[in-house]
């Protein structure tokens, strides 16, 4: 898979950032991929949550952890 990081500016001085994954699970999983997807997902997201937090340290002159 791959992950692209979109950074928007829907108006001046408002950042916003969008995380995109593409990965080789499939589009319509059965029910034992359904619990490995949404588990993905979920790291996925925490990842994302990371990333930000990361960022804002760095932007307010911090260092992070």
């Amino acid at each position: 898979g791959s992950l692209h990081i979109a950074i928007e500016e829907p108006e001046p001085a408002f950042l916003f950032l969008r995380f995109i994954y593409e990965t080789t699970l499939a589009d319509t999983p059965n029910s034992e991929e359904r619990a490995y997807i949404e588990y993905v997902k979920s790291a996925y997201h925490q990842s994302d949550v990371d990333c930000v937090r990361i960022i804002r340290t760095l932007a307010a002159g911090g260092t992070p952890l």
